[in-house]
């Protein structure tokens, strides 16, 4: 799938459907994967927009490498159960704008991968 570009929150479809967007780092993940929060999943699947981004991907795969293998499967199996979407946000020479960035509906196996060949992130 290719990026999407918005240029403010509001062109954003699902945050216009009152699902507001909500960013969990690896370290977030790492509560959800415990037992007492497993529960929590399809209800916040249900009530938010996940999003995350090159950084989770990264902290996820350091997971991975330096604790065990298998962890990087549990969280990419807890993104794809969240129905999680990879978010970046525009630059214009290294500043970030105000409120623009570029969405990608795409499997998080399919974003670490492209991560793992070292493949730059599609370019708008």
């Amino acid at each position: 799938m290719d990026w999407i570009q918005y240029n403010s929150l509001e062109e954003i479809p699902k945050y216009n459907q009152k699902k507001q967007l909500v960013y969990l780092d690896q370290n977030v993940l790492s509560e959800f994967l415990k037992n007492y929060m497993r529960e929590a999943v399809p209800a916040f699947r249900d009530e938010y927009q996940i999003v995350y981004s090159q950084q989770t991907l990264s902290e996820i795969k350091w997971a991975g490498v330096n604790r065990n293998p298998e962890d990087t499967y549990k969280y990419l199996d807890l993104l794809s159960n969240l129905k999680a979407i990879h978010v970046r946000p525009l630059t214009d020479g290294g500043v970030i704008e105000h409120e623009q960035l570029a969405l990608r509906e795409e499997s998080p196996y399919v974003m670490m991968k492209e991560l793992d060949s070292d493949i730059e992130f599609k370019s708008i």
